[in-house]
């Protein structure tokens, strides 16, 4: 399995995998409804629990009913393959995003693309709505998180702080509490004030070796030092001398 998503009311769980996606009535660990697709890279409930929207190696993003399980609608309009859906709070708009570096916003009950968000330089990973419905966050692959105006479709900032992928954004559900969150390859997860949108807290597990002074260790080769590193020590070059072997 790929992806998993509550539904907001019933005791139903979805899942997707890469062949198709699944609705389960969690209590009594029975099936209702197993629905064959392309491998899935994201699935999100509407806010009223009777759709499931599905985002997967197909350029449409796919809209079904829970009940019927019947495809209610087919949103067509990126050129490549998706990685990202979600509803807004209030139900009215899907944003989706995926492997055409494009973010597109949905107005949901006519079916029709409203904005196409550009400027990211690689694939979207994933999207997310602020609780109020007024902000979208997109984070790519290109290490860079933007947010948008949703009324507008304008980018209003883009967060630069990551070195590498940023895999996924998620806003605090409290409108009073103004965060952001993301996580990347960078083995960081970020802490974001969304009133000045800056890096308020950098949160890191603690490597084996952090802080560890290896500048003047001998019998070590270049490779080891190097993984050294990777597990936190600190070396500086200009002061240390390998023998490499």
């Amino acid at each position: 399995m790929i992806t998993v998503a509550f539904h907001p009311q019933a005791d139903i769980l979805a899942s997707g995998g890469v062949d198709s996606f699944g609705l389960w009535n969690y209590q009594t660990r029975k099936i209702l409804h197993r629905i064959e697709q392309a491998e899935l890279g994201d699935l999100a409930f509407h806010p009223s629990g009777k759709f499931i929207a599905t985002a997967c190696h197909e350029p449409e993003v796919k809209v079904w009913d829970i009940e019927t399980a019947e495809c209610y609608r087919v949103l067509q309009g990126h050129t490549s393959e998706n990685w990202t859906v979600t509803f807004n709070p209030q139900g009215d708009l899907l944003a989706s995003g995926g492997e055409d570096n494009s973010v597109r916003l949905w107005d949901f009950q006519a079916g029709e693309c409203l904005h196409t968000l550009t400027g990211h330089t690689a694939a979207i990973a994933c999207v997310a709505f602020s609780p109020d419905g007024l902000y979208l966050a997109s984070a790519s692959k290109d290490y860079t998180i933007r947010i948008w105006q949703v009324q507008t479709g304008e980018c209003l900032r883009v967060l630069t702080n990551h070195t590498d992928l940023v895999n996924f954004v998620v806003f605090h559900p409290d409108v009073d509490r103004i965060l952001l969150a993301s996580c990347s390859h960078d083995e960081t997860i970020r802490l974001w004030d969304t009133d000045f949108w800056i890096c308020i807290k950098t949160l890191r597990p603690q490597r084996i070796y952090e802080g560890m002074n290896i500048t003047n260790v001998t019998g070590v080769t270049v490779s080891q030092i190097n993984a050294l590193k990777s597990l936190g020590a600190v070396y500086s070059p200009s002061s240390a001398t390998i023998s490499a072997f």
